[in-house]
């Protein structure tokens, strides 16, 4: 007679297989996120180069970029708001946004009013997926607020190598480094062309990424608020990209995430603008995106020197800077 046997595997060589299985997870894993990353950040150029492309549409039919903000520092901001400083009127996402194929918001907007009259709260609500980075996101300010909600996206507008104020000389109050400032393209209520640019297109900053420091769908201070112009929307190259300096604001900062990369510093009340400094940075590994005045975009590594990066947020400051150098 034939004696039957039970088949199977021993737990030893089931632990086996199930550490081996372990094992490749593990050196998977981090290929397929380093994959996803890789989409993301190639979105994240996409975004950029559409950007770039509806500020050289404007500046072909207006001739010149889009001002970084509407109204002047001390100037009274339009009237049917619930302040009249002048830094609750809009920034350059609303000049561009017919050459973004974003009409609708466009249209949905009184200009003839402040940004933040409850009349504006549709348009200011609408959110444009590809002005926020995937590996970031857009967030939320105050959604459902008469006057202050807003959209924040993940790209800002250069405004050269000192404070938002662009001042100069600029003494850095964390190193106190002091800076010429040495024009960007982009200011308060006037507009640059490209032939304002005499250190060249391809060598100065038009678009860099920002982070916003809160997850909170309160106000927590003016950071990366692309549609008000108080600071938020605009980025200052003091520091190198990702810096571990926070970023320096006027009146409020986030109840979390106060140090470090996405934090912030309080520097003063209103009336006290001009010193905000916004540092660009992203979540990508390594460094930045930035889009460049001719329209390409480049990735900014962390450890370029600060020199060459203070030089390309400049459009006129005559530094000498190689392609090769960034």
């Amino acid at each position: 007679m034939r004696r039957c046997y039970r088949r199977g595997f021993t737990l030893i060589e089931l632990l086996v297989v199930i550490a081996i299985i372990a094992v490749l997870i593990a050196l998977l894993l981090p290929a397929v996120q380093a994959a996803r990353e890789a989409a993301r950040r190639a979105q994240c150029v996409n975004n950029i180069k559409q950007l770039g492309l509806a500020m050289q549409n404007y500046h072909d039919v207006m001739g010149g970029f889009a001002p970084g903000g509407r109204t002047a520092f001390g100037a009274t901001a339009p009237p049917g708001g619930c302040t009249t400083n002048w830094y609750d009127d809009m920034s350059w996402y609303w000049n561009i946004l017919p050459f973004y194929e974003q009409n609708p918001i466009f249209n949905a907007t009184n200009f003839s009013l402040i940004i933040s009259s409850p009349d504006n709260i549709t348009a200011r609500g609408l959110r444009i997926n590809t002005m926020g980075c995937p590996s970031t996101g857009l967030d939320t300010d105050e959604i459902g607020v008469a006057c202050w909600s807003r959209i924040r996206c993940n790209y800002a507008v250069n405004f050269g190598n000192t404070d938002f104020g662009q001042d100069s000389p600029y003494t850095d109050p964390l190193t106190g480094t002091t800076l010429v400032f040495g024009g960007a393209p982009f200011t308060l209520a006037q507009t640059f062309g490209i032939t304002n640019i005499t250190d060249g297109t391809s060598n100065t900053m038009m678009f860099g990424e920002v982070i916003s420091p809160t997850d909170s769908p309160g106000w927590d201070g003016p950071i990366a608020e692309t549609q008000i112009a108080i600071g938020g929307d605009t980025f200052e190259a003091i520091y190198p990209p990702n810096a571990l300096y926070p970023d320096l604001v006027v009146r409020q900062c986030p109840t979390t995430n106060l140090n470090g990369i996405y934090g912030c510093t309080v520097i003063g009340q209103v009336g006290a603008e001009k010193g905000q400094v916004f540092i660009t940075k992203s979540k990508h590994p390594g460094g930045v995106n930035v889009g460049m005045c001719d329209g390409s975009v480049r990735f900014i590594k962390n450890t370029i020197s600060i020199s060459t990066f203070r030089a390309i947020a400049t459009m006129r400051g005559n530094e000498p800077v190689s392609g090769n150098s960034f």
